[in-house]
């Protein structure tokens, strides 16, 4: 970049949801009047991770040629403003680029379509797009917030036999409970028990390998460096995981987490996960390294799944899950727990760092 976008004021939120009022010459993707989903990664269909199948690391925002976020307007002092990741959702006007859109074609509200740019279907993808959760599979969704909850509901969708929370939040573990979990665990109970509790309830009818089974005699992992192949005996876990918990950035005014700096969840998802399953972590901003046992990461079979989006190829899966929405499939509603408006959003912000609240949305006059 020309300038350090942290030295720029800048319009905060990375998402949002609203309708074209004008669009420059150029733009082929939507048409003044059009309902859009702003999200939080564009999809330019052209740079190297478009073209390899990956669109949730979309390169186009690293190829504007004066600096990314751009500077989109002049304030009456003469100081220039940037738009948040280019977007700058929490304005009543956003000026942003064609990529960020994705046109939405439906009268559903608002409210509930703000999360398509990020959250929900973040945790939508982390079930269903790179990682996809297979029926009757067992699924663990660390983290109950709204990227966990609507994990879980996607989980449920596609028909995972077992989807079990964990979840500091007694409120939260509640509304899992609600839209779809069949288990939900209150990690700072459980504490170090919590890994075990939850390779034990994904271990399967019969310990049995020559009926189908998953194996079921314990062994330490120091054990592990000297097994013929890197083999295992026990072999008890969930066959996805999706750690959804992130860091707690602020105290909240409920529950807090066992390890606020989300490395600890991290290290437990892949703990908890059998030998061949698949861990997703669309959970963000941890803080600090995380570390895995050597041998078994390397021979153990997990398959790692950045949480950038959840893996979404957000032109193709935003329309999707629009479609899920108007037939009822998939249920926002629940999470969408408070409207405020503009005037009101350092309220909303305050809202949501307590966490007394699933999802507070900044709502516009029309």
């Amino acid at each position: 970049p020309k300038y350090a976008p942290d030295t720029v004021p800048q319009i905060s939120n990375h998402t949002a949801v609203g309708v074209v009022e004008a669009v420059a010459s150029d733009v082929r993707r939507g048409k003044p009047g059009d309902r859009v989903i702003v999200g939080v990664v564009p999809q330019c269909g052209n740079c190297y991770m478009c073209l390899h199948g990956r669109a949730d690391h979309c390169q186009w925002a690293f190829a504007v040629p004066d600096g990314f976020p751009p500077k989109i307007a002049i304030r009456a002092d003469g100081s220039e403003i940037i738009a948040q990741v280019g977007v700058g959702g929490l304005a009543e006007l956003t000026v942003c680029y064609e990529e960020y859109l994705c046109p939405i074609f439906t009268d559903l509200p608002a409210d509930q379509l703000s999360l398509l740019g990020d959250t929900a279907a973040t945790g939508f993808g982390g079930a269903t797009a790179v990682m996809k959760v297979l029926p009757g599979s067992n699924v663990v969704v660390l983290g109950a917030g709204p990227v966990g909850l609507a994990a879980v509901m996607a989980a449920r969708l596609v028909g995972a036999a077992q989807i079990i929370v964990s979840e500091p939040v007694k409120h939260r573990r509640e509304s899992a409970k609600r839209l779809g979990a069949t288990t939900v665990l209150d990690p700072n109970a459980l504490g170090d028990r919590l890994v075990e509790t939850i390779r034990e309830l994904c271990k399967g009818p019969t310990g049995r390998i020559m009926s189908g089974g998953r194996g079921w005699i314990p062994q330490a992992e120091s054990e592990f460096v000297n097994a013929p192949f890197g083999a295992t005996r026990d072999n008890r876990g969930a066959d996805f995981t999706i750690e959804a918990a992130g860091p707690t950035g602020d105290i909240p005014k409920v529950e807090t987490p066992p390890d606020a700096t989300g490395t600890l969840a991290m290290r437990q998802a892949w703990e908890m996960t059998r030998r061949g399953g698949g861990v997703g972590y669309p959970g963000f901003g941890q803080i600090g390294d995380v570390s895995y046992p050597a041998a078994a990461f390397a021979n153990a079979g997990r398959t790692v799944h950045a949480g950038q989006q959840g893996g979404l190829n957000f032109m193709r899966d935003i329309p999707g899950m629009v479609a899920l929405m108007e037939q009822g499939k998939y249920d926002l509603a629940p999470i969408v727990t408070s409207r405020w408006r503009l005037e009101d959003t350092d309220k909303a912000f305050r809202v949501a760092s307590d966490r007394t609240e699933l999802a507070p949305v900044v709502v516009f006059d029309s």
